[in-house]
């Protein structure tokens, strides 16, 4: 027989994992303040600088999560703990803001040490490296931007973290702008990363295989992000742990809500169950072989190795890829290295973890010299057009299987050149 106490104490525990569950956490719009980009002793060209700054503020406004307020100073790295210190002092000791502040080698206008006393998150970019340098066959541009987050209600520093681009090309303007246009892409990732800023729903509705879930276009939800459902529960000893009980993928994106396919779970869905965004770059990539069931090349069977990568953040079920794949039959009729390089698109369906995706690539095959001065020669063209099956074996890796004809044809019809026929094919796809 349960004594008092021991009934009392199992009805606390589940009114209080009760209250856990119904405790849902759904982000919300995060005033931030981002800084001019400062350059230290680098001599970054001027347009460099600009674009860059450019660059730095469309990605925390295209995020969507963020009120991005501008703010025309530069800090550089070396200031933050002067300006976090400055700003703690008048929040603290309730000193009267001077008409202007210097913070590092600025000056601060009353107005806007006043904005910042009022406390959101600060943003100060710094250009920590850059360097250029000429190499054989083109200039080579690398540049090191650093990014310090500032709590300034609570004076503290809660992330930082160092992105690295470069560009290379024979003009250099070009290379620069090689480099600084891969910067959004890595930013935007490294942002979602930070853990302050990963986006936390719900689950409103449950309709079969499919969920609808709190967020939507406002607060930057896209087709193919993901979304971790998070089961949380009270231990006999009162502790809260949180294990995933499933992944869910978004399908479609309305302003104020989401529509999302159940990839797995672990037990059933409800609603009011807490999701929390999986950041990902947003791409797949895929190392597949492939060879010809059936040829019609000198009667031998081709086969190849290749890369895909697919873009997965942005879309859902229609996702375009390119790739590259070395056909071994053709290794002993040219001069130099065979690579087949291509474009292609996917349209996927399916259930669960099965996804099955029709798609058609069109390429040009090239002959790759390594002798200094020589470019590749095209010397085919043609593509592909299957389908392919794959199976998620974990949150990170797919097994892909495919089935479908190729043809390629020489340029200038020569027959050691030309082959086609249906192939199959097999690949591990890694996710990021």
């Amino acid at each position: 027989m349960r004594t008092p106490g021991r009934l009392i104490a199992v009805l606390a525990a589940a009114v209080l994992a009760t209250a856990v569950a119904g405790a849902q956490t759904v982000s919300q719009h995060e005033e931030i303040a981002v800084f001019d980009l400062s350059y230290q002793r680098w001599g970054v060209p001027w347009s460099a600088l600009g674009a860059i700054d450019d660059q730095i503020r469309s990605v925390f406004v295209n995020l969507g999560r963020f009120d991005v307020i501008g703010m025309a100073y530069q800090l550089d790295t070396e200031d933050v703990q002067g300006f976090i210190d400055a700003i703690t002092s008048f929040r603290e000791q309730n000193l009267e803001i001077p008409e202007s502040v210097q913070m590092g080698r600025e000056y601060l206008t009353q107005a806007d040490v006043t904005r910042l006393v009022a406390g959101f998150v600060v943003v100060i970019p710094s250009v920590t490296d850059y360097r250029r340098d000429w190499a054989d066959d083109g200039w080579k541009v690398d540049i090191r931007t650093s990014f310090a987050f500032i709590d300034v209600a609570e004076g503290r520093t809660f992330a930082q973290f160092s992105i690295d681009t470069s560009g290379k090309d024979v003009n250099e303007d070009k290379a620069v702008r090689e480099a600084i246009d891969a910067i959004p892409l890595r930013l935007t990732f490294e942002v979602r990363r930070i853990d302050r800023f990963t986006l936390r729903t719900g689950i409103l509705e449950v309709h079969g295989g499919e969920v609808v879930i709190e967020l939507g276009s406002r607060m930057g939800v896209k087709p193919g992000d993901e979304y971790l459902v998070l089961s949380p529960r009270i231990l006999s000893s009162g502790k809260e742990v949180v294990t995933e009980k499933g992944l869910i993928v978004v399908r479609r994106v309305e302003e104020e809500v989401s529509y999302a396919t159940v990839v797995y779970a672990h037990g059933r869905l409800e609603p009011g169950e807490q999701l929390k965004e999986l950041p990902r770059v947003g791409l797949e990539t895929e190392v597949y072989g492939r060879g010809m069931a059936v040829g019609t090349w000198i009667d031998t069977n081709p086969f190849c190795l290749g890369v895909r990568m697919t873009v997965a953040r942005g879309f859902q079920a229609f996702r375009p890829f390119v790739g590259i794949e070395l056909p071994f039959n053709l290794t002993n009729y040219v001069d130099g290295l065979p690579v087949n390089a291509f474009l292609g698109a996917e349209y996927g369906f399916g259930v669960a973890r099965l996804r099955l995706a029709p798609f058609v690539e069109l390429g040009a095959g090239l002959e790759v010299k390594f002798a200094e001065g020589e470019i590749p020669v095209v010397r085919n063209y043609g593509g592909a057009a299957g389908i392919q099956a794959s199976w998620l074996l974990s949150r990170d890796f797919k097994l892909a299987g495919e089935l479908g004809w190729a043809g390629w044809e020489n340029v200038d019809r020569s027959t050691y050149l030309r082959y086609s026929g249906v192939f199959a094919g097999a690949g591990i796809v890694v996710k990021y």
